[in-house]
């Protein structure tokens, strides 16, 4: 997993014990960037659901 592309959440001011997301496929991978071997995968409609039930907007798929 080394070779994902973990994106840190904006809402992290200093740089430590942050929220981070990588996309695999149909899932979203999160983790805390204190324990980044502690990995939570959900689906990517059900990812999509709660970050627009925030009020956020979502980045564009690459």
């Amino acid at each position: 997993m080394s070779d994902l592309r973990w994106i840190r959440s904006s809402r992290c001011p200093d740089g430590h014990h942050c929220v981070e997301a990588a996309r695999v496929g149909d899932r979203v991978l999160l983790r805390n960037s204190t324990r980044p071997d502690a990995i939570l995968g959900v689906p990517l409609d059900q990812w999509r659901r709660f970050v627009l039930g925030l009020g956020d907007t979502l980045p564009e798929d690459e």
